[in-house]
């Protein structure tokens, strides 16, 4: 009797509050999977790429401890580049630092938000601007990388490659739910001019 009453109540009790982790790098509800779907107030599905989420919750912390060590780093060899090369690494640290957070601020908001513009942008910041930053930083014999660099450096371009093709994928997923969701609209359109006519 008491299942019963839940049910027909319209809440059903399924599992315990989700991990901590996994409520701060994705607010929402406990389900498992590559992606979440879950129904609106509306009845619209929410599509959301949970893969991505994580990556760019763990990529907000990542940064940091990567612009700490590049700025020892530049520190500790300023004197050893020439003035062209101080300059260079000096403002590509300071432009990479602005990408970046513009880049995971505009991921957050068109992944959980479902904005194609936003993850579009996010997207378009990765692939054209921070990985060739990246990759020149990297693969530039002047700038004098260190151990910790490279380290660094290689973690952070997986990072960024793995958005790239998981923003991808959730454009993709998203683009498909809009175009469903803008038939459906129509659709509901033409029943409702239908009924009116009718009546």
């Amino acid at each position: 009797h008491g299942a019963g009453g839940a049910a027909s109540g319209g809440v059903v009790a399924t599992q315990g509050p989700p991990p901590l982790l996994w409520w701060q790098c994705y607010p929402g509800d406990g389900t498992e999977g590559g992606m979440r779907e879950q129904r609106r107030d509306g009845g619209q599905t929410v599509v959301s790429s949970l893969a991505l989420q994580m990556f760019l919750y763990f990529n907000c912390y990542f940064f940091p401890f990567w612009w700490a060590c590049h700025i020892v780093m530049l520190d500790l060899k300023y004197f050893y580049l020439s003035t062209y090369y101080r300059i260079t690494l000096t403002a590509l640290i300071v432009v990479m630092t602005l990408v970046e957070v513009a880049r995971l601020y505009l991921g957050y908001l068109g992944n959980l938000q479902e904005k194609v513009p936003a993850l579009a942008g996010s997207w378009l910041l990765s692939l054209l601007l921070q990985a060739p930053m990246l990759l020149f930083h990297l693969c530039n014999p002047h700038l004098i990388l260190l151990p910790v660099e490279w380290a660094t450096g290689l973690l952070y371009l997986a990072f960024i490659v793995t958005e790239i093709v998981l923003s991808i994928r959730a454009l993709r997923r998203l683009a498909s739910q809009l175009e469903e969701r803008f038939h459906l609209a129509h659709l509901h359109l033409h029943q409702e001019r239908a009924e009116g006519e009718t009546a």
